[in-house]
């Protein structure tokens, strides 16, 4: 279970606001329908004012936002991004998640504990460096990667940081901690804009369609910088919002309805259909809010962070068009704690839109009030679920909460509330004629659906996959990065075809790869011959989930590939059920004493036994993040688990990650 670092400290000091900091803590007060929500954005003020969140900081904010101290300090020690009095001026976090891992950041993470000569949780005696271990920093493509002070450092290696740290020391004042990010495989045009038709005449050509198609999503990322709100206009931006505008809110609904948009954030659950579970002011009377969840962290996953950082105008516009369909006045995102960079972009992009009348009290001139509000989690994965999000967002622990009701009736401050992700809501300016797109072309990109009783063998039906769509590929292939290209492309295409993915570094062979993020099951290497929608690879075993992809190459151990997988679960379970605190960490401890050659052959029993005993038996979903993973890489992989059980030992070596001989450049 995820704890935050030891709080106590031998005295007190007796903080107070500067006025200039007094004056920033009322205005955000006033963003929320309640001080308490508050509380996450003062102690972020306490920690750029005195360095630290301590006791006199926790006391101060208690005082400001009418709350106990205990009441304070129980909610920071549920998250642990917060600078605590022990923390170091540098705060360096390295990545050790699975993503990461394949692509040396042990290793990597042995050399930096090496290099400053402490170990995670420590600092170092002249108070300059604390180094942590962190989980998921959104940069998988990237790894390894540590981040300072909040700032992203991509692929580095043991010299890049010895360097890094060389300028630290040297200059530690003026040194510019953004410019750590990277970008070595840029997707900015289509795989092929040439390509032929490989299907007859008459018949649907994913793979044409695939190869020459132009990035949608990723149009204007890549550039080293955000895309400007004068950039954005210039492309066509704002005009699928000021279209959906002029029609009524339920006909906008009905509009996305039929596009046939699902979700993009893990559960792939129709957009439109969720919209319209929003009761009516005569049913339900009050406010409406829009929450964007901005929180990824489930690892393999990184383009909410891309789409963000690099083109924020786009969510924006989308925040607009769905604030309209649900007739919410206010919309607020929930970025990650750790995304320190993408929250200064959002705040800097939210201040264009407000001076050109895209938010204020006449919103794009149609004469309705619409705010947009930033508001940056503190480091807890389980603030993904959307109603562990809105007990953050209001100022509590994540924790998540029974269903029913679901958000859309009782949701943020009990009131109706729709949760969506930020791929999600940058789909909506296409549909509505921004870039001159529009409904038809949407529906006319990726798979479609399948009304029920047409085939027996679906008498439900299929739900169909539509719209653009970028995936996010790590592991062992020759280029990792985000791929904007539809629905409908083999999967095993995409990672072996040189116009895409390049297939497995160093010439070596696949063994299997998880097609929808660290939660969902692994596929063997015979089974990703299959198209990349949510249907076809639901029956192949898996999910879409965040369409977080990752490679295992034939030299990686697969035990400890699961034995990674469970320590971040065991970490990040909030504790709120016995299922999942208990089970997460049972399952961690007996997938590592397998990996070390302490296994039995009952313990393959009592894995499944747990899954069993957790899955459909907690508020959310998290029993299932942790089992699904542990019994299916048992079942794909029995044979390593039993040889490792027999011969007492790793035959592997533990390996996540072969020495590569390529490395990818900045």
């Amino acid at each position: 279970m995820a704890t935050a670092l030891p709080t106590a400290e031998p005295t007190v000091v007796e903080r107070s606001f500067s006025p200039e900091a007094e004056a920033e803590l009322q205005a955000i007060i006033k963003k929320y329908p309640e001080k308490r929500a508050a509380l996450l954005p003062a102690l972020r003020i306490c920690e750029r004012e005195f360095g630290c969140v301590d006791h006199g900081g926790m006391r101060l904010v208690a005082q400001k936002l009418d709350l106990t101290p205990a009441y304070v300090l129980g909610t920071v020690s549920f998250y642990t991004h917060f600078r605590r009095p022990s923390d170091g001026t540098f705060v360096i976090e390295v990545c050790r998640t699975l993503p990461c891992a394949l692509r040396g950041a042990d290793d990597f993470a042995k050399h930096v504990s090496r290099k400053l000569g402490i170990q995670p949780g420590e600092t170092t005696k002249d108070g300059r460096f604390t180094l942590k271990n962190a989980e998921c920093m959104a940069a998988c493509d990237k790894a390894p990667v540590a981040q300072v002070n909040g700032y992203n450092w991509e692929l580095l290696d043991p010299k890049t940081f010895d360097e890094l740290l060389d300028q630290l020391m040297k200059d530690p004042g003026s040194f510019d901690l953004r410019k750590g990010c990277k970008d070595p495989y840029p997707w900015t045009a289509p795989a092929e804009p040439t390509a032929g038709r490989t299907r007859p005449d008459g018949e649907r050509d994913y793979e044409h369609e695939a190869l020459t198609h132009e990035p949608q999503l990723l149009r204007r990322c890549y550039k080293g910088r955000p895309a400007t709100y004068a950039e954005y206009v210039a492309d066509g931006g704002y005009k699928g919002s000021k279209a959906a505008l002029a029609i009524a809110p339920a006909k906008v609904t009905e509009m996305v309805k039929d596009s046939g948009l699902r979700g993009r954030g893990g559960a792939g659950f129709l957009t439109g259909m969720k919209w319209g579970f929003i009761p009516s002011t005569e049913q339900v009377a009050g406010n409406r809010y829009l929450v964007i969840n901005a929180d990824e962290s489930e690892p393999g996953t990184f383009k909410d962070r891309k789409l963000m950082e690099d083109d924020p105008h786009l969510l924006l516009e989308g925040i607009v068009i769905a604030s309209h369909a649900i007739g919410a006045n206010d919309a607020y995102i929930y970025i990650r704690g750790e995304m320190v960079y993408g929250a200064e972009v959002l705040e800097q992009a939210i201040a264009e839109a407000y001076q050109n009348g895209v938010f204020g009290p006449d919103a794009l001139g149609f004469g309705k009030r619409l705010d947009c509000v930033v508001h940056r989690g503190a480091g807890a994965y389980i603030c993904g679920e959307e109603t562990a999000l809105l007990s953050s967002l209001e100022g509590g622990r994540g924790y998540p909460r029974l269903k029913p009701p679901f958000p859309a009736i009782k949701g943020a401050w009990g009131q109706p509330t729709i949760v969506n992700n930020v791929e999600t809501i940058a789909n909506l300016p296409f549909m509505f004629g921004a870039f001159g797109k529009g409904l038809d072309w949407y529906k006319g990109l990726g798979t479609p659906g399948l009304a029920p009783g047409v085939d027996p063998k679906w008498p439900r039906g299929r739900l169909g996959s539509r719209g653009p769509k970028v995936w996010c590929v790590s592991g062992h292939v020759n280029r990792p990065g985000l791929y904007d290209v539809p629905f409908g492309l083999s999967l095993q295409q995409l990672i072996m075809d040189p116009r895409y993915c390049g297939g497995i570094r160093d010439g070596r062979k696949l063994k299997g790869i998880v097609p929808g993020g660290s939660s969902f099951q692994v596929l063997k290497a015979d089974q990703v011959d299959v198209a990349l929608c949510y249907d076809a690879i639901a029956d192949a075993g898996s999910s879409v989930g965040s369409a977080a992809i990752f490679v295992f190459d034939d030299s990686t151990c697969m035990v400890n590939a699961l034995w990674n997988v469970l320590r971040f679960y065991a970490h990040e379970s909030c504790g709120q059920c016995t299922p999942c605190r208990e089970g997460s960490g049972w399952m961690e401890k007996i997938v590592g004493r397998i990996e070390r050659g302490m296994g039995t052959m009952e313990d393959l029993a009592t894995i499944d036994a747990i899954a069993d005993q957790a899955c459909g038996k907690t508020i959310c979903v998290f029993a299932e993040a942790f089992s699904w993973p542990a019994q299916s890489y048992i079942k794909q992989f029995k044979d390593e688990f039993v040889a490792h059980i027999k011969q007492r030992r790793c035959p592997q070596g533990g390996r996540l990650c072969a020495p590569s001989q390529a490395r990818p450049q900045a």
